[in-house]
């Protein structure tokens, strides 16, 4: 059946409740899926797919389920369909899907939190200036960095540290004067 109206969504709403309900989700996934590589599928199916998705929290499969939704709606556009539903919930998991992705990223890369004294010494990390003191330098792959550390009148730091993923490697100085 094609989804004509809000009442159809409700109604597909409430038979994956029901099949919460029943302990059959993934008896509905199951089916759902198989009838989402047929040939010809309404777009009731991949909504409902993607609603099934939703509900066990499969983020990327729900994602993607839309924008296979999208493209079957672009395909028939003589059907009523609400659109802003699928797209308002398309740019919602995109974000979601961007963050965790982000938030991924992040657990794979570590830091350099450089503080001297006096403050206000460049950092230069593997040749880049990178700032000022205090600093810290982001979304560094594992690894050793060779870090500098200048200031005007001040005897230059050089050191060689190592970055693990998730972790922040903390470097403090007390910069010595240069004589004279």
């Amino acid at each position: 059946k094609e989804i004509e109206t809000e009442k159809d969504i409700e109604v597909i709403k409430l038979i994956i409740e029901k099949a919460v309900d029943e302990d059959r989700l993934e008896e509905l996934q199951i089916y759902l899926e198989t009838e989402a590589k047929k040939d010809k599928i309404p777009p009731s199916i991949l909504f409902s797919l993607s609603l099934v998705y939703g509900r066990k929290g499969l983020v990327k499969e729900e994602y993607k389920a839309i924008e296979a939704l999208e493209e079957k709606v672009k395909q028939r556009p003589g059907i009523a369909f609400n659109l802003s539903l699928v797209y308002g919930r398309k740019e919602t998991l995109k974000s979601q899907i961007d963050k965790a992705e982000a938030e991924a990223l992040t657990l794979m890369q570590g830091f350099i939190s450089v503080t001297s004294t006096p403050s206000g010494a460049e950092i230069f990390v593997d040749g880049i200036l990178h700032g000022t003191t205090p600093v810290t330098i982001e979304s560094l792959d594992e690894g050793s960095y060779s870090v500098e550390i200048q200031m005007d009148d001040y005897s230059i730091v050089n050191q060689t540290v190592s970055v693990k993923a998730g972790q922040t490697t903390e470097i403090i100085e007390e910069l010595v004067l240069m004589p004279g």
